[in-house]
């Protein structure tokens, strides 16, 4: 039987269990998808957001803007529209 850990999301701060050994996890409450460090196959932590880019605009309460292609990766124009929620 696979061991499970509890784990708090830095987004909703609501508690879920994973599969001991996952590297990376989503939150059932909210959606957001966590990279993990294990420490042994009993303790692990959050590291960081799968894309900062997509936690960050979630934090801010604005859509990520994606490129033609759906990369997350925005232009110089596209940022400013993430970071200030307005077109210039």
């Amino acid at each position: 039987m696979e061991e499970k850990v509890e784990v708090r999301c830095r987004s909703c701060h609501h508690r879920f269990k994973v599969p001991s050994g996952r590297e990376l996890v989503e939150c059932p409450t909210c959606s957001q998808k966590w990279r993990l460090k294990w420490f042994d196959e009993t303790t692990a932590t959050i590291l960081a957001p799968e894309s900062w880019v997509e936690f960050q605009a979630k934090m801010k309460g604005v859509n990520p803007v994606r490129n033609s292609i759906g990369a997350a990766n925005p232009t110089a124009e596209q940022r400013d529209i993430i970071s200030n929620g307005v077109k210039k």
